[in-house]
């Protein structure tokens, strides 16, 4: 699994980099808690766990022992691309979505320049070694 998640962070060295080095166009924050996004939102309030990385990547840790399903709220006035299935949601909602213990729920806003590969390669291992 860390193999896994330390490709992914390194698919994701110009998105970070941008985000710190100032060359972040909308200035939004480093990451921010999706409650801080929504302020008015009581779904995002509710889902106090999950937060963007910057603008364009919403993530939802896994903190319950042996969870396997986790509720979302995705941020409205965008649509999102789960990461690991590739199906679109429409923001402003809370979905429930699979969270397999190698997949820490990530999703992407629909347009973004985000490139993440396919974060599914080398899974099929991670499952057969665990």
């Amino acid at each position: 699994m860390w193999r896994l998640y330390a490709r992914l962070h390194q698919r994701l060295i110009d998105y970070s980099y941008q985000l710190c080095a100032g060359s972040n166009p909308h200035r939004h924050a480093h990451s921010s808690a999706a409650l801080l996004v929504e302020p008015k939102s009581s779904a995002a309030w509710t889902n106090w766990w999950t937060y963007l990385y910057g603008r364009d990547l919403l993530v939802s840790p896994i903190w319950e022992k042996g969870k396997r399903t986790q509720q979302v709220y995705l941020p409205s006035g965008s649509k999102w691309r789960d990461a690991w299935s590739g199906k679109l949601f429409d923001g402003g909602q809370t979905i429930t979505v699979n969270a397999e213990l190698h997949q820490i729920p990530l999703f992407v806003r629909v347009g973004a320049k985000v490139k993440l590969g396919d974060p599914q390669s080398g899974v099929e291992r991670i499952a057969r070694d665990c």
